[in-house]
């Protein structure tokens, strides 16, 4: 489980003070996609953002829409002469949340064999330079499959962990795809 203080982040206009993650008991992890991406399911968050308000997701994987998704979510207010309005509701950025619940749930194993959580991700991949090509579009095809699990920006992603442009990404991801290594169309 990773507890963490978070003073910087913000959602829309609330700002994150505190963040807990954990997989219930009943969670289990597999692998997904490759093996080298492993997800444990479900995850609950529970924050704590300006104000005294408290937000709990519950998260899942969806296997039909691909991507880790909400299932149920809680706002509450803690503080008295304070009241949740649709302001407050419309400031919450479920997406954002949805990434940090990924970073925890989402298991990758690098270049070098090791098992990082997605929030450790970004050192587990090698530079592309120097090294074979099939061995960088398998990285390719795990750093694009992750980023779509979260909604991230994935060619993006590929660029800036394996260090190459966003055309060379492109071109990667391209290869990964006819090698069979991606399926998502």
């Amino acid at each position: 489980m990773r507890q963490e203080r978070i003073t910087c982040a913000r959602l829309s206009h609330m700002q994150i003070r505190s963040y807990r993650g954990q997989a219930p008991k009943h969670a289990k992890e597999f692998s997904y996609l490759s093996e080298r991406i492993r997800i444990t399911a479900p995850f609950h968050l529970d924050f704590t953002v300006d104000d005294g308000v408290e937000l709990g997701l519950s998260l899942d994987l969806d296997r039909t829409l691909g991507r880790i998704v909400c299932r149920h979510f809680s706002m509450s207010q803690i503080m008295q002469g304070k009241e949740i309005t649709g302001t407050e509701i419309r400031d919450v950025a479920i997406a954002t949340l949805i990434r940090y619940g990924g970073d925890d749930m989402i298991k990758v194993r690098g270049t070098d064999g090791r098992w990082l959580p997605l929030s450790g991700a970004g050192r587990a991949f090698a530079p592309a330079e120097g090294r074979e090509r099939a061995e960088v579009v398998a990285d390719a095809a795990v750093i694009y499959a992750v980023s779509a699990l979260t909604e991230r920006a994935p060619l993006k992603l590929v660029a800036d962990r394996l260090g190459v442009s966003q055309s060379t990404a492109t071109r990667l991801v391209s290869s990964a795809r006819l090698d069979g290594l991606l399926n998502d169309g």
